[in-house]
């Protein structure tokens, strides 16, 4: 049995549960259920569809979050991240792709198919 009076929770099932309440609630706190990382398990929720609201904290440190609905809308898509030169990116600006920025591309898309499964 854990803090939250039930079997043993994920640090994102626990933020989702503080921000349950559909009120504000301070960073400070979902710190204290989902760890130093809390912001990655509020981006975790919000890619899996759940709308939440943000707004700076009354003390002028971090922020506070609201959850919006207790239903999620569709996650959002998975995205593949890739990383340019400076020159590369501004290229593609002009729709001409360089060979750095090809092998970028090709690199990063072989990384997202090899770990789709675990985002």
């Amino acid at each position: 049995m854990d803090l939250f009076g039930g079997e043993s929770k994920t640090k994102r099932e626990r933020v989702l549960a503080v921000l349950q309440g559909l009120t504000w609630t301070s960073w400070r706190e979902l710190e204290r259920v989902g760890g130093n990382r809390y912001r990655a398990r509020v981006d975790e929720l919000i890619n899996r569809g759940y709308r939440i609201e943000t707004m700076k904290d009354p003390s002028n440190v971090g922020n506070c979050y609201r959850l919006l609905d207790l239903v999620p809308g569709p996650p959002q898509r998975k995205q593949v991240k890739i990383y340019f030169d400076e020159d590369d990116a501004a290229a593609l600006t002009r729709s001409e792709v360089t060979p750095a920025a090809a092998v970028a591309a090709t690199e990063a898309l072989r990384t997202f198919r090899a770990n789709k499964h675990k985002l």
